[in-house]
């Protein structure tokens, strides 16, 4: 019989090698996380708060929008937020402090 029906889990090797390298309740820490933000990302995200979308961004900071999304992944990971509206929300709390 199969672990898992005796209450055991089993996990594949290869998905065991990637664990996440933040596990802990969702913005927790938000509020430090903005000193992590590299220059250009915080210029990105400032963007962002004033409603611009990927491609408007790119063609103001003469980037690719694909520069503009991996940056914004960056933004997220670093701020534990799910979407941009988390980060501009995060980013508009740490600039009213």
């Amino acid at each position: 019989m199969p672990a898992v029906f005796n209450g055991k889990s089993r996990v594949a090797p290869g998905l065991a090698a990637r664990r996440p390298v933040h596990v802990g309740k969702r913005g927790e820490d938000a509020a430090s996380k903005p000193n992590d933000l590299t220059g250009r990302e915080e210029e990105i995200l400032s963007l962002v708060s004033g409603g611009m979308t990927n491609k408007e961004i790119a063609s103001c900071l003469n980037l690719t929008e694909r520069a503009v999304k991996h940056h914004m992944t960056s933004i997220m990971r670093k701020s534990n937020v799910r979407n941009r509206v988390e980060a501009m929300l995060m980013f508009r709390r740490g600039a009213d402090a």
